[in-house]
């Protein structure tokens, strides 16, 4: 599924085997995932898959699967240890409104991290991909290398999570406004990311950040000319990871370039 992508194109949910719901596409892309040590359940986050290279990756944030602090790789407040297992909570390909979930160790046998992480930035970038094997009868609606968007300060996207564990019907995603708030085109910090002003909660990291056009919005083709979008139009724009604090509405979002480095090139490092 390359970008733009129209919405109506994938998502249809049935209440009733006479009854058809349709559903923007990216409520269906986000996943729900839960983290647990030696089956007790540590925390909740999102996470999409990301399809590269004939590979469906996991991609979320790394605090996410490490119960880490990225910049300071300490435990965090709410972990005592490191989570062994993601739960990927998936759909059914033949019952989108049908959840099940599947298990994915993180660790090896030799307790090296299954995860991958830039093989330059490392820790210091919050994004990790996890290589995962799903069968046929699970729907992976999986983000593409997304087509270069411009973006401006003060731009609305739309961040699509489960904030504080939180699920619409039929489990489907949360949607969450913000505004750029850092020039998009320069990095923060000396990393490839931006400031987004949300409001935003626990749950959310690990979200696609998406450049969302209504029907009838003014869009740039494939072929480059300008044209009205028939339906909704959706373009990948990024990773959520999470406040710069509690106290603040302001969030980090990692440029998707980061996607094809981290799946074509990706290290696995050790926590410690």
């Amino acid at each position: 599924m390359g970008q733009p992508h129209p919405a109506e194109d994938s998502a249809r949910l049935s209440d009733h085997a006479s009854v058809k719901i349709k559903v923007n596409a990216e409520s269906v892309r986000s996943v729900f995932i839960e983290m647990f040590f030696n089956d007790h359940k540590m925390a909740c986050g999102t996470g999409f898959f990301y399809f590269c290279d004939h590979t469906i990756f996991l991609v979320t944030a790394r605090h996410c699967l490490t119960g880490r602090h990225w910049e300071t790789n300490k435990l965090m407040e709410n972990c005592r240890t490191e989570p062994d297992t993601v739960r990927i909570h998936v759909r059914r390909a033949d019952r989108l409104e049908a959840v099940e979930w599947i298990d994915r160790p993180l660790y090896d046998e030799e307790l090296c991290p299954m995860w991958l992480e830039h093989p330059e930035f490392g820790r210091a970038v919050d994004v990790v991909a996890l290589p995962v094997v799903l069968t046929p009868d699970f729907l992976v609606a999986a983000w593409e290398c997304p087509d270069v968007t411009d973006l401006v300060v003060t731009q609305e996207l739309s961040i699509i999570g489960y904030p504080l564990g939180l699920k619409g019907d039929g489990d489907l995603a949360i949607w969450t406004r913000g505004t750029i708030a850092t020039e998009p085109t320069l990095s923060y910090r000396n990393l490839p990311m931006f400031l987004i002003d949300s409001r935003t909660r626990k749950g959310q990291s690990g979200s696609p950040v998406a450049l969302f056009h209504r029907p009838g919005s003014l869009i740039t083709a494939s072929d480059g000319q300008p044209r009205y979008a028939t339906g909704p139009v959706s373009s990948l724009v990024g990773v959520y990871t999470g406040r710069i604090s509690p106290d603040s509405d302001l969030g980090f979002v990692w440029n998707t370039d980061l996607l094809e480095t981290i799946c074509r090139r990706g290290v696995h490092n050790r926590l410690d």
